[in-house]
C-alpha cells in the first residue's frame, strides 16, 4: 500500500468513526467504506399509503382551570352530634361560626369567638386533604395545640375536599388548634369560648 492510498483509508476511517459517534447515519461496509443505514430507517417508516394515527383522547376531558386533584386519605370521620336548638324544637342547632381552610393554606377567619355550648363549623376549601386539630397527642409540635383545663381533645379526622367538620365547645376558654398536614406551611387558629 502506498502511502497516499494509507492516507485515504485512514482519513475515511477517521470520517466514517466521525459520522457514527455524531448519530450513526453511516455503517462501515465491507471494504471500510462508509454505507447509508437504509434497512433500519425503512422498517421505521409506516408503509406507503398508511395513515396516521392520532394519540388517544383523555377520558375525561381536562376542565379549564386544571383538573381536580385526587382525594387521598381515609374517608373524613362524622362529624359530632350537634346540640338541639331548643328542647322543644329537636332541630339540629346552626354552628355559631363557620372557619373556612383556604386553598392558600390558612384558617378564615383564624380566630373566632363563641359562647360556651355553641359549635363551629370548619368546611375545607382547599384541594388539599387537611385536618382540624385540637389534640396535643397528634401534632408533632406540641406548642402549637392547647386546650382549657377540663377540656376534651378532639380531631376531625382528614377532611378531603368539600367535607366538613362540626365540633361544640362545653368548656369556657381559650383553645388553640391545628391541621397536622404541615405542608407546604403550618396552619393554626383559635376558638374563644366565652362562659
Amino acid at each position: 500500500m502506498t502511502p497516499e492510498l494509507d492516507r485515504r483509508a485512514v482519513n475515511r476511517r477517521t470520517l466514517v468513526g466521525a459520522l457514527s459517534a455524531a448519530g450513526g447515519l453511516f455503517a462501515v461496509g465491507s471494504r471500510g467504506e462508509p454505507e447509508a443505514v437504509a434497512a433500519a430507517a425503512q422498517d421505521a417508516t409506516p408503509a406507503a399509503g398508511a395513515a396516521w394515527t392520532p394519540p388517544p383522547i383523555p377520558e375525561p376531558l381536562p376542565k379549564p382551570g386544571g383538573t381536580q386533584a385526587a382525594l387521598v386519605g381515609a374517608a373524613p370521620a362524622p362529624a359530632a352530634p350537634k346540640a338541639a336548638a331548643t328542647p322543644e324544637a329537636g332541630a339540629a342547632a346552626e354552628p355559631a361560626a363557620t372557619v373556612k381552610l383556604t386553598p392558600d393554606f390558612a384558617f378564615d377567619p383564624a380566630k373566632v369567638s363563641i359562647k360556651k355550648g355553641q359549635a363551629v363549623r370548619w368546611v375545607n376549601e382547599g384541594r388539599s386533604p387537611q385536618t382540624v386539630t385540637g389534640d396535643p397527642a397528634r401534632v408533632s409540635d406540641k406548642s402549637q395545640v392547647s386546650l382549657p383545663d377540663g377540656a376534651k381533645p378532639w380531631d376531625s379526622g382528614v377532611l378531603n375536599s368539600g367535607a366538613e367538620f362540626t365540633q361544640t365547645f362545653d368548656v369556657a376558654g381559650t383553645y388553640h388548634y391545628a391541621s397536622m398536614n404541615t405542608f407546604p406551611k403550618v396552619m393554626t387558629g383559635e376558638v374563644d369560648v366565652q362562659g
